[in-house]
């Protein structure tokens, strides 16, 4: 008999990054039962796959997608078309789930299969004690207007329905912050979304859209050129300018 799909698909594009996997990968396997792992691994374009390095092969609970990927969210949306769940979650190598969070979103979950609702579940991340300077220590969702004016809504907390990503998949185009580009664009087609306070994934430092550069804030207004209208993004014109010099500020390095 053919195994049923599994509810969720944990979906983690890595690169060169071996122990971060590691870590996201044990912080999810007491919950094998219950979801699959997606791999989309870029470590190597020759095809020999960092998984190689990790029994995981015996597992029969996750896919690996090898091969050169376009950026993150490339490998993010190859994730989507392997998975079979019906909701994702993406974690960069390194993040950590918080099993007893996900366990109890899952039993939740399995026990309304009866009269399914395909809505986001949106949990609050823990942004790690390396954070840089103006990064609070807790990201909490919001799905209100202030989503226009900053990234309210964080992939490593939440869990989607994979046919709203299928219908419309990350734009690759943007490097940085297609998560956030993608998440306007729900806002704006008035996708239903549930909040939760539960913290759900401890993030680990380092990652791109963490590195406040001016090619971050050009994304940024990129992005939302394609959405906002014209009056918001006239504000925009002092807004973004304004966030980059406080981070500019507070993480001279950047």
């Amino acid at each position: 008999m053919e195994a049923s799909p599994a509810l969720l698909s944990v979906i983690i594009p890595v690169k060169d990054n071996f122990q971060g996997l590691k870590a996201s990968w044990h912080a999810l396997s007491h919950l094998k039962s219950a979801i699959e792992v997606v791999v989309v691994d870029g470590t190597d374009q020759n095809g020999q796959s960092i998984l190689n390095h990790f029994a995981l092969e015996t597992q029969p609970w996750h896919h690996l997608v090898v091969g050169v990927q376009s950026g993150v969210y490339d490998a993010m949306n190859r994730g989507v078309h392997a998975a079979s769940g019906a909701f994702v979650l993406f974690c960069g190598a390194g993040d950590c789930v918080r099993q007893e969070v996900l366990a109890g979103w899952l039993r939740s979950r399995v026990a309304t299969t009866s009269s399914p609702d395909p809505r986001v579940h949106a949990f609050a991340v823990d942004m790690g004690g390396d954070r840089e300077g103006g990064v609070p220590a807790v990201r909490r969702p919001q799905w209100t207007g202030r989503l226009n004016w900053q990234n309210t809504m964080h992939h490593q907390g939440l869990l989607i329905p994979r046919q709203w990503l299928l219908a419309e998949p990350f734009e690759a185009k943007y490097r940085v912050l297609a998560d956030y580009h993608w998440a306007l664009k729900m806002r704006r087609f008035r996708k239903p979304v549930t909040v939760h306070r539960e913290t759900l994934t401890e993030c680990a430092g380092g990652g791109v859209s963490r590195q406040f550069t001016k090619a971050l804030y050009l994304e940024e207004w990129a992005l939302k050129r394609s959405i906002l209208p014209v009056w918001m993004m006239m504000a925009h014109v002092v807004w973004l300018p304004a966030k980059w010099a406080y981070k500019q500020l507070l993480n001279p390095a950047s």
